[in-house]
């Protein structure tokens, strides 16, 4: 994760075959359900961080 001009710049690794990946981000960690950002089949992301949100949390799926 890098951070740019209100811009979350995301990448990661897979160690296993994906056929794409899901991208969800909350400002809460206990919630049980994360919006969607996005459906990638890459493994990077830019997300525009929202003004006056103090901490935003991402987790990133693999589709098998």
């Amino acid at each position: 994760l890098t951070l740019q001009s209100n811009v979350a710049e995301l990448t990661w690794s897979s160690t296993i075959k994906a056929r794409g990946y899901v991208v969800q981000a909350s400002t809460n960690l206990s919630l049980a359900q994360w919006p969607m950002v996005a459906q990638l089949t890459n493994q990077s992301l830019a997300v525009p961080i929202t003004p006056g949100i103090s901490q935003q949390f991402f987790r990133v799926t693999a589709q098998p």
